[in-house]
Formats: structure tokens, sequence, C-alpha cells
């Protein structure tokens, strides 16, 4: 019986070996915590790692089972061993508002218009959509923003 099971999954280790390239460019990301009305899926950051010298777009898919309303903010928060900074969105500026129940999809884009000045490898990334009235965060994620090449400087596009 073992004998017979083997080519369908030698045959899917096979086709799996197609698509895991093409999910190369996905983050590794947490979800904060489990009792959020929104819930990301996915996090692509573009390039990946990011070019010193250039800028990245983040796309951050997901789920919502309540409706986001428009009022609503998005913050970054930028985490080195040395410094926090922070940077915060309408979310009417990076999606449809107000986001309806069901999938939705943020798009931030050139999240660094200047160059940084610390030599830093990475950054840990926060990310929370709050609502003005609510302490709790409607989403809350945590990734990494890894670089490559030569030192950032950082400037006042960033609020600290």
């Amino acid at each position: 019986m073992a004998i017979s099971q083997a080519p369908p999954l030698l045959l899917l280790l096979l086709v799996s070996l197609f698509f895991f390239p093409a999910l190369g460019g996905l983050t590794r990301f947490g979800n904060c915590s489990s009792t959020q009305s929104a819930r990301a899926n996915s996090v692509d950051i573009s390039p990946n790692p990011v070019k010193r010298s250039g800028n990245a777009n983040f796309t951050i898919t997901g789920y919502t089972r309540k409706a986001i309303p428009g009022e609503a903010s998005v913050e970054l928060i930028f985490v080195t061993d040395l410094y926090t900074m922070t940077k915060n969105y309408s979310l009417c500026d990076i999606t449809a508002c107000p986001v309806s129940p069901g999938p939705f999809v943020l798009t931030i884009r050139n999240v660094f218009r200047t160059r940084l000045q610390k030599r830093v490898p990475q950054y840990r990334v926060g990310l929370r959509i709050m609502e003005k009235t609510v302490k709790e965060p409607i989403m809350c994620i945590g990734f990494y923003c890894k670089f490559s090449g030569s030192v950032l400087e950082l400037s006042q596009a960033f609020t600290w």
C-alpha cells in the first residue's frame, strides 16, 4: 500500500518545488493577536532586500470580519537596537475606504522616501490599524525589513 502512495507524494513534492520560488518574495510575519477583527494573510516587501540607495513598497493582504471606517489610521513602527521611528498614514491613502468586511489590500509606496543614517542590516517593523476612539488595534502585525548595500541616512521624513 505504501508503494502505491509514493508516486503521488513524489509528484506533489516536485510540483511544490516549482511554486516555492514564486513565494520567495513574501515576507515572514506574525499577527499580534487572534482576537482582532482584521488579520494579515501576507506581507510583500518590494524589492526584498531593500537597496540602501533605493526605496521600498509594502503590500499587505488581509481579511476583516468587520468594516474598517475611513477615519482609521495606519501606523508603521520601525525599530532597531538604538532607536524607534514611526510613520502614520490615513487608511484612505493606502486603500479604498471604508474597508468592507472581507479581503483587503494595503499598499504603502515609497516607505523610505529619503536615505537613512544608521548602519542597520534590518528593521523590525510593526504595522497597526487604529480607530481614533478605540484603544485596541483593529489589526497588528510584525515583520522584518532587510537591507542590502551601503549606509542609510535618516531625515525628517519619519516622525519620531
